[in-house]
């Protein structure tokens, strides 16, 4: 096996905070996927590093301080836990 292949997800662009290290532009959720988008990219994720041979490390990022993250929460299968 080669080296990781890291991934930076960024789930949300939607955050209250503005750390200084923080290069984003737009802390809004009118460019973030839906549900939908977030599960076919996930399901495609893995078996791609596989096919690739790749180990592969996630960072997931995004959402600010837990109370303007929650809406990322993992759902079981497509519709985020209410």
């Amino acid at each position: 096996m080669s080296d990781p292949f890291y991934i930076q997800w960024h789930l949300t662009n939607h955050c209250n905070l503005r750390c200084k290290h923080c290069y984003q532009g737009d802390f809004s959720k009118k460019e973030d996927l839906d549900w939908t988008g977030l599960l076919e990219i996930s399901e495609d994720l893995l078996p791609t590093m596989m096919e690739w041979g790749r180990t592969t490390c996630i960072h997931l990022t995004g959402g600010g301080t837990p109370p303007e993250a929650r809406g990322v929460s993992a759902p079981s299968r497509g519709e985020p836990k209410a």
